[in-house]
């Protein structure tokens, strides 16, 4: 099983109960979190769906980022997540057939409590069509493909057209 430290957040339905957790093995923990397996909120509550996924290159990055998001008002974990999800679709089936996705190489703000709207990482993921990046504010970011090359650069952008 391969180590890969993300933050994600698990839903129990669109704009319903969210759940948000870090993790070295992110298919083995959300599959026990689909099923139920893990006694706790996620299983008392419902939360079951994938809606946003955070791969990072270490643990502490991740904790540091997980810890972020918890200190967040729901409106911007909402708006996190629908700036790469819009449709609130369960991303575990996604996630486990590629796996790639967008962080930040330094993030820009520690909170959004800054301004009114949070800071949002750059997001992409693999498509049938090739890489789609998304992002609300610009971010330096790194892209991985499954041939084994990288992509490294300055992404800038307006709001996301959805």
């Amino acid at each position: 099983m391969d180590s890969q430290p993300c933050v994600y957040i698990l839903a129990s339905r669109r704009n319903g109960t969210l759940y948000t957790g870090v993790t070295r093995y992110p298919s083995q923990r959300i599959w026990q979190h689909k099923g139920s397996f893990v006694r706790g909120f996620t299983k008392r509550y419902g939360v079951h769906i994938l809606v946003y996924i955070e791969l990072h290159d270490t643990m502490p990055a991740a904790i540091k980022r997980e810890k972020q998001i918890k200190e967040w008002k729901r409106v911007w974990k909402l708006q996190l997540i629908e700036s790469v999800n819009p449709s609130w679709r369960d991303l575990y089936e996604d996630f486990l057939r590629k796996p790639s996705i967008v962080i930040p190489a330094q993030a820009e703000s520690s909170t959004p409590a800054r301004s009114k709207r949070p800071w949002i990482p750059a997001y992409a993921c693999m498509t049938e069509s090739g890489i789609q990046v998304r992002a609300t504010r610009r971010a330096a970011f790194t892209v991985s493909t499954s041939a084994a090359t990288s992509v490294t650069g300055r992404l800038h952008c307006g709001p996301i057209q959805t």
